[in-house]
């Protein structure tokens, strides 16, 4: 029997990365997952494999307010630590999926 992954939401996937056991990561290995999970998300909002459900999901990411201090592994903070202004990014993602959407 092939068992399916598992999704989780942005929030479960924060809270299981919270419960490891503390070890300290490099900068570097902090980076690639910030990095990483902003990719998976644009990746997931192009593919016309993911469902509306979890592109909305997504797109709830990329729309929360951005503040003063980023949270870690908030959209803001994955699109700085990736070199983009996060405002931009956002603007030319959600006027994108707009006219995916339309």
């Amino acid at each position: 029997m092939e068992s399916k992954p598992v999704q989780l939401s942005f929030e479960d996937y924060y809270a299981r990365l919270q419960s490891w056991e503390k070890k300290p990561w490099s900068r570097k290995e902090m980076e690639k997952l910030h990095i990483r999970l902003l990719e998976e998300g644009l990746l997931d909002l192009k593919s016309e494999k993911t469902s509306i459900a979890k592109k909305s999901e997504i797109l709830q990411w990329v729309k929360k307010p951005m503040e003063r201090e980023p949270r870690p592994f908030s959209f803001q903070l994955c699109a700085m630590v990736a070199g983009y202004d996060p405002e931009e990014l956002r603007a030319l993602i959600v006027s994108t999926m707009r006219k995916i959407l339309h």
